[in-house]
This record gives structure tokens, C-alpha cells and sequence, in this order.
């Protein structure tokens, strides 16, 4: 996490469309945001020891897959799939 700003942890594969749909709308969105850190991770292997932890630790079933941390570290929410609209509202919302 990014201490002080929002933090999107964010889980894609190189052979998504969604993933690279998702990449240029959080480009646009995010323009000009220095209150916002992205951490991206890459799945290559869906059957690799990383991925099945994140899938057990994290809830991720598919990509693409965003948790947005508050900039106290603390989990917002997380969205499934490509909806920039929903990671938007989850950036102005508290921490829980």
C-alpha cells in the first residue's frame, strides 16, 4: 500500500481485453490524480502457487479484478471485471 493515497491492487493477464480495456479507462480516470497508486499484478499461470493464493487470499476468480485500499491502507471495496465507473465511486468513499 501506498501510505497517504488510494491504492489499487489490481489483477489482470496480458490476453484480456478487458484487462487492456481496463488499462486505458484507468489511464483517462486517473489523469491527474496523484492521490492514487495503482500496484498491477500480471497472472501468467492460473494454476502458478501465486495465483491460487491470490484466488484464496484475495477472492480473485478473474480478471480483470481491482481492491481499492483507502490512504490509511485500509479496504474500500474491490470490482470485478471493467467498470471504471464503479472504481471511481469507490475512490471517494471511506475507508472501512
Amino acid at each position: 500500500m501506498q501510505s497517504g493515497k488510494y491504492t489499487l491492487v489490481y489483477f489482470s493477464t496480458e490476453w484480456c481485453p478487458f484487462c487492456q480495456a481496463l488499462d486505458r479507462g484507468l489511464e483517462k480516470a486517473l489523469a491527474g490524480r496523484e492521490d492514487v497508486a495503482v500496484r498491477k499484478i500480471d497472472i501468467l499461470d492460473w494454476k502458478s502457487a501465486a495465483a491460487l493464493q491470490a484466488a484464496k487470499e484475495f477472492g480473485v476468480e478473474a480478471v480483470p479484478y481491482v481492491r481499492v485500499h483507502g490512504p490509511d491502507g485500509k479496504f474500500v471495496g474491490h470490482v470485478n471485471g471493467f467498470d471504471v465507473d464503479s472504481l471511481e465511486t469507490l475512490l471517494k468513499k471511506p475507508a472501512k
